[in-house]
Order: structure tokens, then sequence, then C-alpha cells
């Protein structure tokens, strides 16, 4: 009994690693159909739930290959009836393992349509069969069919429970694999989206001088339409990314004892990639909802806006041990304060992470009167530094100048903070030299003196 427990725990064990090893859920199928044979049966075969409800086979692996063309024709001439005992599309139906511990001739007789099909079911030497279904999410999603032959194994309701096991291990992976391919096409759809947007940018530029009062209107109307079109495809890829992050959870939680480092890796990758799409997806959230916030201008005490700020990004300006100096009193100014904080803890941010990992950032906070309507506020850091053919480059959505492994982040904060600028009736630039830090400014209107937030 503990060599029969033994052998079944390494098995398993060899499976998940096998069943790891890819993220295609085709190639993932396929690797169960053929770690199965010879070690637990003379043939096996993998079905897939149709949208009818049938089942439809998807491969087939025989310890003598020249069989598995058998099997094949098998499916194709006498497709398997929905009320028979065994069959494939009857587990799919019910949910259920089918087990036939001994298939003698009678039953082959009894399971035939005509002679031609009696002769297959003979030449396949059928001995012992059992098909359990591949279950995810409490959907089953296809079967898992092992069969003895030429072995003489016989199947026993005591084996049941590794087969089923089995199943559920390659069902759990194919979904897994099928929830990434379908975050990696939702992924690919809003690529295209942006560069059909970017394509787009170019051919306006290209006529603005011809056509400027047309290129005002087109541009209103397909940044309208893009925003509308990027909203959504956000929204439809959170759902697979986040299922992406939990079922890797799950994964590391109830098979990480069995997992190898390589497994483990790879679960890791799954999680990290999918939390790294779920940030940028709210970054372009934020970007979006700057187009239709409704802004309610009003005096602002920009001094107390850019305390709370400072208090919210507490933890981040004590990791880095971050000298932050805010030359007081900052003046009052007509804002909105969600879309003004915003812009601030971005910057304020920005300072902070794009400083070399061996200094200390330092940052300053000053406000000045260009003129007495406007108000321009600068925030100083000593970090990287911007060449000036960058610096209007690095407001636009997606541009990053460094690699994710250098400075993290998702490429949309600095172009939240130029598009907020402009709801709120103000401006945003930089001046900057590389290796020499960079001066962020912003400008709002100067608010009456007697209100202030």
């Amino acid at each position: 009994m503990h060599r029969r427990a033994d052998s079944a725990f390494r098995f398993l064990a060899e499976a998940n690693e096998v069943l790891a090893s890819s993220l295609d859920f085709e190639e993932t199928l396929q690797s169960v159909a053929r770690i199965v044979v010879p070690a637990l049966a003379d043939w096996s075969a993998v079905h897939l739930a149709t949208p009818g409800g049938t089942a439809e086979l998807l491969t087939a692996c025989h310890t003598d290959p020249a069989k598995e063309a058998l099997v094949r024709e098998l499916q194709r001439r006498y497709p398997a009836e929905p009320d028979a005992s065994a069959s494939a599309t009857r587990v799919l139906r019910t949910g259920k393992t089918a087990l036939v511990p001994e298939v003698d001739d009678d039953m082959l007789m009894a399971a035939a349509r005509d002679r031609d099909h009696l002769r297959l079911l003979r030449a396949l030497g059928l001995r012992s069969f059992v098909c359990a279904p591949l279950t995810a999410r409490g959907r089953v999603i296809g079967t898992l069919s092992l069969a003895s032959a030429e072995s003489g194994r016989r199947y026993r309701v005591g084996d049941v429970a590794l087969v089923e096991d089995l199943a559920r291990r390659a069902a759990l992976c194919v979904d897994n694999a099928r929830l990434f391919h379908d975050a990696g096409e939702a992924t690919h759809r809003l690529q295209e989206a942006l560069a059909e947007a970017a394509r787009a940018r170019e051919e306006l530029r290209a006529g603005a001088e011809r056509h400027a009062a047309e290129l005002e209107h087109r541009v209103a109307e397909r940044t309208g339409d893009l925003n509308a079109f990027t909203w959504s495809i956000s929204h439809d890829l959170r759902a697979p990314l986040r299922a992406v992050a939990g079922l890797a959870d799950a994964l590391a939680e109830d098979c990480g004892a069995q997992l190898d480092t390589r497994g483990l890796d790879y679960v890791d990758r799954m999680r990290t990639a999918a939390l790294r799409m779920d940030a940028m997806i709210d970054a372009l959230l934020q970007y979006c909802r700057l187009g239709h916030t409704e802004v309610r201008l009003e005096g602002i005490d920009l001094g107390a806006a850019v305390a709370r700020v400072l208090a919210d990004l507490r933890a981040e300006l004590d990791e880095r041990d971050a000298l932050v100096t805010v030359l007081a009193p900052l003046p009052q100014v007509r804002a909105f304060v969600p879309v003004l904080e915003q812009v601030l803890a971005n910057l304020l941010s920005n300072a902070v992470k794009f400083v070399p990992p061996d200094t200390r950032p330092r940052i300053a906070v000053r406000a000045e009167l260009p003129d007495p309507a406007r108000v321009r506020l600068w925030i100083e850091d000593n970090g990287i530094g911007i060449e000036p053919h960058h610096q209007e480059r690095v407001f636009h959505v997606f541009e990053r100048l460094h690699g994710q492994e250098a400075y993290p982040g998702t490429g949309i904060g600095l172009a939240i903070v130029r598009r907020g600028m402009e709801r709120l009736g103000g401006a945003a630039g930089v001046e900057s030299r590389l290796a020499q830090g960079s001066r962020f400014w912003i400008e709002l209107p100067v608010a009456p003196a007697e209100s202030a937030a």
C-alpha cells in the first residue's frame, strides 16, 4: 500500500513539472496524454467540450504509435453516442468519472454499430477503461480517458482517485493557460489600438498647417473615440488578469510543495506580469478619467494640498530616506482638489523614483508668480535628469526613457500631469540636464484671497 502511494505521489510530482512547462493549453493537454503512457495506460485520449456540448478528440497517444490512427478513425467514423455509459460526452455532461474494470467481447459487440465498427474496436484490444472529467472553476472543459490493452492492466475503484487527481491538475493548468492566452489577446488588442492612435496622431500632425481648422475638430473627435475605446479595453483586460494572478496564488498555495524551483518561478512570473499590467491599466484609467471628469474650480490653499500629498507618500519617502524641503508660504490657487493632488503625487513620486539608488533624494518645493494672475509651482530634484530633446516626449502616454528593471513605472504618470493641468486651465513643463536633476513646474491661476480649501 505504501509503495503504491509513493509511486502515485512521484508520478503526480513528475506530471506537475510537465504540466507547468507550457502556457499553451493545447500543448498542455497533449502532454497530459503522453505522460500517462505507458506509466498508467496503454493508450490515452483527451477530448475537449464543444459549444454544442459534445466531446471532440484533441489528441490520442498509444504505446504503439501506429495504433493512434485507429483512435482517430473511430472518432471520425463513429462518434460516441451521448448516452453511452462510458462515453466522453456523457462524462462531459454529468461531470462524473466512468469506470469499466473489464471490457469483454460481448461489450464490444453490444457497442458496435456495424461490422467495421466491431473490427476497429477489437483492433484496439481494449481490456479496461476509465474516463475522468477535466474540471476547472466548477466547469467541465474536457475529459481524460485511459485504457489498457496489451499490458493486461485492470483499472479498479482504487485507481479512480489518481486519475481524477491528475485530471484536476491538468484542468487547472489548462484553465490558467487559457486565461493567460486571453489576457495576451486583450493586451494585443490594446497595443493595436494604441498603435493606431499613434499613427492617427502622426497623420494629423503632417496635415496641421494645411488643415488647421479641420485638424482641431478631428483631434477632438478621435480623442473622444480613443478614450471610450481604451476605457472599454481596460475593463475587459482586468478580469482575466486578476484571474491569472488569483490562480497563480492558488497554484502556489495548493501545489507549491510539489513544484520545483523552475515551476515556482513560472508561477511568480505569471503573478508579477499580471500585477504589473493591472497597475498599467489603473494608470490608463486615471488618464482616461481626466478627459471626462467634471472639474469644479475653487480657491485652494496650495501649501495644504502639498502637505496632504506628502503625508500620503510618507512610506515611499521614508523608504528612500528622501529629504523634502517646502519653501513656505505657498500661495492660493484656483484648481480642483482631486486633480491637483493627483498631479502633485505623480511629480513628487517621480522626484523620488528617478534618483540613482546610491543617492539620497533631495526635493525642493517652491512657488513664484510670473505675473499677478498666475502661480508657478516648482518641484526640483537631484535625480538622473532628462536630455533636452526628450523633455517634451516624457509627457506623452507610454513614453519611457528607461527600462522597467532600472526604474519601474507605467509610462503614464507625466501624461496624467500634463492632461490634469490642461483640465485645470493651467500648464506643465520641465527644465533639466542629464545627470544634473530636473525642475518640473506647473502653472495655475491665482485664487482670490478670501477663499481657500
